[in-house]
This record gives C-alpha cells, sequence and structure tokens, in this order.
C-alpha cells in the first residue's frame, strides 16, 4: 500500500550541536491545516474574512489580509505571507487562491477601511508517516563529497539505529550517541545538514539547513 511521502513539504532548519552531547533531535512531518481567522482589533468595516480551504504546502506562520483601497465602494486587499511578503491580492465579495490560501472578504453593513486588517494562521497537522524510512547526512557544503556523519533508520546488519522512524506518528527522531560527536570524528565547524524520507521508490527531502558543531562549553570529550 503507498505511503503518504508525497505530502511531505521540504522544510529548512538550521540546526546547532556539541561535540561533548549526544544529538538529539525531532524532526515532524508536517502539512498545513485548517486556517483560524483574527480580525484587527482596530477594523472599522464589519464584514467577515472566510478561508474555506487551504492547500498541504500552505507556508505555516501568520499570513495578513489586509484593505489597499475602499474607492467606489470597491474593497480591494492584499495578502503577504509571514515573511511579510505581499503574494497576493483579491476584492471583496469574489473568491481568491493566494499562496495556498482560499479566501474571500465579504462587505458588512460598515464599509471597510483601508488598514483593514485580518490575521490567518493555518494549522500545522502531523502526516501518518507509516512505512516511511529515513536517512540524514552532513557534509561541510552542498558539494562535498565527503558525508562527515550519517544516520539511518535501516542501519547495516548489527550497528546502532540512529534515526527512528515515527511508525505512523509522523515525528522520527534522531539519536547520535556522543562518541560520535566528537571532534576527532566531527571537527568543530560549520556544514550543511539533508534529512530524507524513503518509500515507494521515491525520496523526498524532510528537512534541510545549516549545522554549527561546536565545542562542548565545560566539558572537552
Amino acid at each position: 500500500m503507498p505511503t503518504n511521502i508525497l505530502l511531505i513539504q521540504p522544510r529548512r532548519q538550521d540546526l546547532q550541536t556539541s561535540a561533548s552531547a549526544d544529538w538529539t533531535d525531532a524532526f515532524p512531518l508536517v502539512q498545513a491545516g485548517p486556517a483560524a481567522v483574527v480580525a484587527g482589533i482596530g477594523n472599522r468595516g464589519d464584514g467577515p474574512l472566510a478561508v474555506t480551504a487551504v492547500a498541504p504546502y500552505t507556508e505555516l506562520g501568520p499570513h495578513v489580509v489586509t484593505v489597499t483601497s475602499a474607492a467606489g465602494g470597491v474593497f480591494l486587499f492584499g495578502v503577504t505571507d509571514p515573511g511579510g511578503t505581499l503574494v497576493g491580492r483579491g476584492m471583496a465579495g469574489a473568491t481568491v487562491t493566494v499562496a495556498g490560501l482560499t479566501l474571500s472578504l465579504t462587505p458588512g453593513s460598515t464599509p471597510f477601511q483601508v488598514g483593514d486588517a485580518w490575521g490567518v494562521q493555518p494549522t500545522p497537522q502531523l502526516i501518518d508517516d507509516t512505512g516511511i524510512d529515513y536517512v540524514l547526512q552532513v557534509r561541510q557544503s552542498q558539494t562535498s563529497p565527503v558525508v562527515t556523519l550519517e544516520a539511518t533508520s535501516r542501519p547495516p546488519g548489527g550497528t546502532l539505529q540512529t534515526l527512528i522512524p515515527g511508525a505512523g506518528s509522523g515525528v522520527p527522531t534522531l539519536l547520535v550517541l556522543a562518541p560520535m560527536m566528537a571532534p576527532t570524528r566531527f571537527p568543530p565547524g560549520p556544514y550543511v545538514y539533508e534529512l530524507l524520507a524513503l518509500a515507494d521508490g521515491r525520496r523526498k527531502s524532510v528537512y534541510f539547513g545549516n549545522l554549527e558543531h561546536v565545542d562542548g562549553v565545560a566539558y572537552l570529550p
């Protein structure tokens, strides 16, 4: 039976690890779910904003819908993403889809004014990862052929399982013991890493980013 590997959305997360401690981390597999909508406390128009659909790939975090024009009884609005970038525009009374959000702004008895705004927050939902395996690699750069550290959920026979699959929970976890993190094996410095999901003859990036490996603060191996 096929897994949910195709639902996974790659997410960036920069990390820091220590040469004097085990590396333990959790990597939740999440997709965007139904969105909460909160009207600005200073809004003068009393019409509602409705979000009727949220695509799984929608960026998690607060989006803002803001009325940008109220001339001649026609109300225009803009939508900004969690980073504050304008990602789309719309007109009150019409349904639009912007950056994965399907929404409509309906005029009420009191007209909207420029600056009226609503916060839209998609909720994260865990993905059932039954049947999915994982591998994580750390390299000095994106182009380096040398793998400084690798963790896998299917290790060769007799070796330590350093990645524990979510087994349906949607939260694979990492356990790399301190000896593997020692400076002699894993010199302190900047690296890049990527966690891949493996299933159904496919592989998908789950998490990626920069990794800074540092010496222990007080305890030196």
